[in-house]
């Protein structure tokens, strides 16, 4: 992984992967019953993640905290 293979030089790597974000995006996708239904099944949630949830993990990735 890129963590491991830039760790050893003292540099830090995060990542977000979010997965399925109601969004304008995927308005298509949300409107799908089916595929919604498939979205619930697959997330702790059981629904689709607001785009607003995801600035606080951000925030603090992106911070000396998470060095």
């Amino acid at each position: 992984s890129t963590a491991a293979e830039l760790g050893r030089h003292g540099i830090t790597v995060n990542a977000i992967a979010p997965g399925y974000f109601a969004t304008e995006l995927n308005t298509a996708l949300m409107s799908d019953e089916a595929f919604t239904k498939w979205v619930e099944t697959r997330t702790p949630a059981d629904r689709w993640a607001q785009p607003e949830e995801l600035g606080g993990a951000v925030v603090f990735l992106a911070s000396d905290a998470a060095a």
